[in-house]
């Protein structure tokens, strides 16, 4: 089983239906995180990315928390439920400094004893299946193997390990032998997370690790979309096709975030971060990404982006 990872400001709704008319593989996908707050303070803007009528790719979708307060999370859960989800996930494992600082996400890996109390309140609450998005720590890597008897003390669904810690956020080697470590311990169902760029990647872990039950692609599938149908066996396009086939979901993604947004400033900056990861794709993607991060007009903007493609670039994935 396939998920597509959360990226936070990536992979929203927006770029999940576009995706999903274009390509295959993922199982599932979840969602990038809802903050909790407060019920005063929650409406409809809070769930904008997981609105029902929002997400009919055929993908399940499975929203996401970050949260340190059970109470919010319980307010939030609910919430969720009423809108017709039966799964949510509760995000242990974001690592950037502002949210690790405030004991969320990876910060919150350190404190088993808060955890435990946290999912304590939690669980009998919430009238839906609970995940967790873990990493090995926040900047131990024992922290996780330390916490897998707290987790295996509860009915969570399964928990998904991105084996880094936090303080690497997303740089740095992987630690397979840390991850094997908690995967031997535990009962539940782990869903492996980290490096899975290309298919020889998948393999290997795949071989290293039969026991996990599912897959999560992050970065890798952003640079190379058709990753997922290569890992089932899907893939039978040229690199000519791949190429065409880029373009039109480049062309698709464009006109979607056209609708969506409003001022060439806001599209311009969504398309720049997705080429972010797909200059990576080609052989001279870089000298496209280069210039495209200096264009401020949209006309411009297609202008580049048609020329390159119509260059029939090399593909390097």
């Amino acid at each position: 089983m396939l998920y597509m990872a959360p990226l936070l400001g990536v992979t929203n709704y927006v770029y999940r239906s576009t995706y999903s008319r274009f390509f295959q593989g993922y199982d599932r996908a979840v969602a990038p995180f809802i903050a909790s707050c407060d019920a005063k303070r929650i409406n409809q803007k809070c769930f904008r990315d997981i609105l029902p009528d929002r997400n009919r790719s055929g993908i399940l979708l499975i929203p996401q928390i970050l949260s340190k307060d059970p109470d919010e999370f319980i307010v939030m859960a609910k919430a969720i439920h009423d809108l017709g989800y039966e799964h949510i996930n509760w995000n242990l494992g974001c690592p950037f400094p502002r949210v690790r600082k405030k004991m969320r996400g990876s910060g919150l890996l350190a404190h088993p004893d808060i955890i435990r109390s946290f999912l304590d309140k939690v669980m009998p609450d919430i009238p839906v299946k609970l995940s967790v998005k873990v990493r090995l720590g926040c900047s131990d890597k024992t922290e996780l193997l330390a916490l897998m008897p707290v987790f295996d003390a509860f009915p969570i669904e399964e928990i998904i390990i991105h084996p880094r810690i936090g303080v690497q956020m997303y740089g740095g080697d992987i630690d397979l032998s840390a991850f094997k470590s908690c995967l031997d311990i535990t009962r539940h169902r782990v869903i492996y997370n980290g490096e899975i760029n290309s298919l020889e990647a998948f393999n290997s872990l795949q071989k290293c690790f039969s026991s996990v039950s599912g897959w999560m692609i992050g970065r890798g599938g952003i640079i190379d979309p058709f990753l997922p149908e290569k890992i089932k066996g899907e893939d039978i396009r040229s690199d000519d096709d791949k190429v065409e086939h880029m373009h039109a979901f480049h062309n698709a993604l464009f006109s979607e975030y056209r609708k969506e947004l409003s001022g060439p400033g806001h599209i311009l900056d969504k398309m720049k971060e997705a080429w972010s990861y797909w200059h990576k794709a080609f052989l001279k993607g870089e000298d496209l990404y280069k210039k495209i991060c200096r264009i401020k007009a949209v006309d411009k903007y297609t202008k580049e982006v048609d020329l390159f493609f119509e260059g029939k670039p090399e593909l390097i994935v």
